[in-house]
């Protein structure tokens, strides 16, 4: 028997791995190690794919390691108390509590991401969190994406400069001395990632290098993630979110966190704050780090309110925010670090309120007051005022019978559109910059483009067709260019709808019936279906209120 039992022995079980690899475990993110060698996410972001093997426990140690152990890190105890420690070790070694404290990480299965970092002592040596990684894993995570080789310096540096001088035009977010390259690279990684992302998506050289640009947009969402949970806040974490919704093709979405990040933040008090100032500074060099301070979050609180007023009334919805003094922004222009570029900010700010208080105007007026006494002051606002509120004028007033009165606003809508789009045809400074332009200036063009061609069919006696068919084609040939594929396509099924015979039937065009929505309460008259500003495309689908949504999803 004593031989028999000697010649028994135990075969060693194969060692067992995590279905993770150690970076998407870290992320809590799904992983596809077991499938691919290394897998999508590490291959993409240029990183070692390490699958860790799950330790197993040996029977001939101890589940739990003595409370010796951790009497080095309890340097502050007496003698008297360390004499007795083994009594009362063995005491809270039975208690479940101390007993978990034990564990690592890996036995627990923690998660080591953002609720985690919350858990633990952030001051601290993350050293004995991570059990398992290595400096060099961490120390990836901090770097950029020319540390690690993923885009040359000499690259970063062009394209960043070229989106710094294009984007100044359209979000002046930046301080052209301040917000240099190196700088921004040092200060905030996230927005440092998020504008070379834009920018690789509107260089002609990188626009076809999908590859690099997903590369850009994982980084830029990872370090969002991470910068998110950081108090206080960073200015630089503000700016960045404010270019990725200002971007986005989704924009209403992304705006209501920014204005909750920017609220935290205390950006609202920033111009309350700065005109509160006894001594003003000279010029920017006799200017205190706190004068400089002060005007870029003030800068950056105007371009928040500015994107939010952009998307609200371009969606027919109310504004978030109460209305800023119009004395306060001029004050704020006049202020010697203020940059030409702020007077734009300051402009659109004071027209959104301005065509909101219009409209409060006309929706609670007559007919005849409102043609009589505020539609000649409307008429003096900008174009994209003026189509708006003539927009909202018909709206109220279509159901009734058709007057004089309503056919000269039809009149004075088709006489704005026309100079529009006249205006976006010749003026080639503003074509040339649209490349760097956010999402809503190209869904302003694509409303205003489209919305002609509907009044084309509408009224044909009000517009001159041939006319407005030649400046639709060279609007939609001038915005053909990324990041507006999908704008694009919808205004080049308006200017082929628009080159259609106008006594052809509807129904023998099937490709056009899945995209546009033709008013089928139209009469000869002109009175059309009860249409208001914000579905005027007639792109919608059932449940759809959003005039962004008539967008598909961008591939990624």
């Amino acid at each position: 028997m004593e031989h028999e039992s000697q010649s028994v022995f135990l075969r060693p079980q194969p060692p067992r791995f995590f279905k993770a690899c150690r970076r998407c475990r870290k992320l809590k993110m799904r992983c596809d190690a077991r499938q691919r060698s290394p897998c999508s996410r590490c291959k993409s972001g240029g990183h070692e794919c390490l699958v860790d093997a799950i330790q197993r426990r040996s029977p001939d140690h101890p589940r739990y390691g003595p409370l010796d152990a951790l009497s080095s890190s309890s340097s502050g105890r007496s003698p008297a108390a360390s004499e007795t420690s083994p009594t009362s070790g063995s005491r809270r070694n039975s208690r479940p509590g101390l007993e978990m404290q034990q564990f690592s990480p890996q036995e627990m299965i923690a998660p080591q991401s953002v609720m985690h970092s919350i858990s633990v002592n952030l001051g601290a040596s993350t050293e004995d969190i991570f059990v398992g990684e290595s400096s060099s894993s961490s120390a990836d995570l901090k770097s950029d994406v020319v540390e690690r080789g993923l885009l040359a310096e000499e690259q970063a540096r062009s394209i960043y400069e070229r989106f710094m001088t294009g984007s100044k035009n359209f979000l002046p977010l930046f301080d052209p001395i301040r917000d240099t390259f190196d700088s921004i690279r040092s200060r905030s990684p996230f927005c440092f990632s998020v504008v070379l992302y834009l920018a690789s998506r509107a260089v002609p050289e990188f626009r076809g290098d999908g590859h690099l640009q997903r590369v850009l947009q994982d980084e830029a969402q990872r370090l969002a993630e991470d910068s998110f949970f950081e108090r206080p806040t960073k200015l630089e974490t503000v700016q960045g979110m404010i270019l990725l919704a200002a971007y986005s093709e989704k924009t209403w979405f992304s705006t209501a966190l920014i204005l909750r990040t920017a609220l935290d933040s205390g950006l609202e008090k920033s111009l309350d704050r700065l005109l509160a100032q006894t001594e003003m500074p000279r010029s920017y060099i006799s200017a205190s780090l706190e004068d400089r301070m002060l005007v870029w979050q003030t800068r950056t609180w105007l371009i928040s309110f500015t994107l939010e007023l952009d998307v609200a009334s371009g969606t027919g919805r109310k504004s978030r925010l109460s209305e800023v003094d119009m004395v306060k922004l001029r004050q704020f222009l006049e202020y010697p670090l203020s940059l030409p570029s702020d007077m734009r900010n300051v402009c659109i700010i004071e027209l959104h309120q301005l065509r909101a208080r219009s409209r409060l105007i006309i929706e609670s007026s007559s007919v005849d007051h409102l043609t009589a006494v505020e539609l000649p002051a409307v008429m003096l606002m900008l174009n994209y005022a003026k189509i708006y509120v003539l927009c909202a004028s018909i709206a109220r007033i279509q159901k009734l019978d058709s007057t004089w009165e309503c056919d000269s606003l039809w009149k004075s809508l088709v006489e704005v559109i026309m100079n529009q789009l006249a205006l976006l045809v010749q003026e080639t400074a503003y074509r040339c910059q649209l490349t760097w332009a956010p999402t809503y200036p190209a869904l302003t063009i694509a409303f205003v483009t489209t919305f002609a061609v509907r009044i084309a069919r509408w009224r044909p006696s009000l517009i001159d067709q041939t006319l407005l068919l030649h400046r639709a084609q060279q609007i939609s040939e001038f915005i053909k260019q990324p990041p507006y594929p999908d704008i694009h396509r919808t205004v080049s099924i308006f200017v082929r709808y628009a080159s259609l015979p106008t006594d052809q039937p509807e129904t023998n065009q099937p490709e056009l019936e899945e995209t546009v929505d033709e008013p089928s309460t139209g009469t000869a008259n002109g009175n059309g279906m009860n249409w208001t500003m914000a579905d005027s495309f007639g792109l919608f689908e059932e449940g759809q209120t959003d005039v962004f949504d008539f967008l598909p999803a961008m591939p990624s």
